[in-house]
């Protein structure tokens, strides 16, 4: 490990209540942040930091091989309450806590804001991607196709 590096670990949950190993890298340039479920990574997100702010150059959540609609049983268990290893990660709020966990340490790091570009790889799989963004109160750049949101 770099003399520069620091690692933070912390908890979240998705919408159903179950609890993912979130750990934050930090070094002068930027953060690397993996999610991950009883060990197996389930997203990652990558920010540098500079003189603009924190820029986000990707935040993912995996989509697991093979994976494929929830079945009737697996959401019966869901309401039951048990806590079954999800079949798609996506679509669980994982996403929304990452990035809000982002802004929050950005927060409290004195950065004074953070944005964002969208791709076609980004958006072409995803084309409501702008709007989620837009929901979690950052501005879409729309001669740009980035985001932004001033701290």
């Amino acid at each position: 490990m770099d003399e520069d590096e620091e690692i933070e670990c912390t908890k979240i949950q998705d919408r159903y209540g179950r609890v993912y190993d979130l750990k934050c890298t930090d070094w002068k340039t930027g953060w690397r942040l993996i999610l991950s479920d009883e060990g197996a990574r389930v997203g990652e997100a990558k920010c540098t930091v500079g003189p603009g702010g924190l820029f986000i150059g990707d935040l993912h959540i995996f989509e697991p091989a093979g994976s494929q609609k929830q079945n009737w049983i697996a959401r019966l268990g869901e309401i039951l309450g048990w806590r079954e290893k999800p079949q798609s990660y996506r679509r669980l709020g994982l996403g929304s806590e990452m990035l809000q966990y982002i802004v929050s340490r950005a927060r409290q790091k004195g950065i004074k804001g953070i944005e964002g570009n969208f791709s076609a790889v980004d958006t072409g799989p995803n084309p409501k991607l702008p709007e989620w963004y837009r929901k979690r109160g950052f501005t879409i750049k729309s001669d740009s196709g980035g985001f932004y949101m001033d701290l």
